[in-house]
């Protein structure tokens, strides 16, 4: 896909690979609204350029999600990428010297990484689904109504000492 001209959603926007991300889009001539249940730090060089547009947002609430698609589609018209980023981690080892590891503190991390993207993919999947293909789509041989990027980590395959509910997580 083209990005020049077309329209994004990056979740975890805020910092880290989410930010870069975002960055990455803008410079390519893509609008960008970012997703994160943090604000934007103020520091990053795209707040204030008409291109960017930031939305609070929780990942793995349906309806906050919803909503943030739904202002999304209404302010740029339609959505064409979708970058998921939004994550956490949890440092502890599965059995430490208090015991076995905090039951909670895993759930936690698999509901954002794991739940938090499917909402996101499922939520941004049905506007995609809204989306005619545009003629110049169609005479490259790509009709593609939408991308979604889903990011993982080496994690999934070779996890730390102490990572298991980020290896979990990524695997997934």
């Amino acid at each position: 896909m083209q990005i020049q001209g077309r329209n994004a959603i990056v979740t975890g926007a805020s910092s880290g690979l989410g930010a870069a991300c975002v960055q990455i889009l803008l410079e390519r001539g893509a609008k960008v609204v970012g997703l994160d249940l943090a604000p934007p730090r103020p520091e990053l060089p795209w707040l204030g350029l008409d291109t960017y547009t930031h939305i609070l947002a929780n990942v793995v609430e349906a309806d906050s999600v919803q909503s943030a698609i739904h202002q999304a589609v209404a302010g740029l018209g339609r959505l064409d990428i979708a970058v998921c980023c939004a994550g956490v981690l949890h440092g502890e080892r599965v059995v430490g010297r208090e015991g076995p590891a905090n039951l909670d503190a895993f759930r936690r991390v698999l509901d954002i990484n794991v739940c938090g993207t499917f909402n996101v993919v499922r939520c941004t999947a049905a506007a995609m689904m809204q989306n005619s293909l545009s003629e110049a789509d169609a005479e490259r041989g790509s009709p593609e109504r939408g991308v979604i990027v889903m990011t993982s980590s080496i994690a999934a395959y070779d996890g730390q000492v102490g990572q298991a509910a980020y290896a979990a997580s990524k695997g997934a």
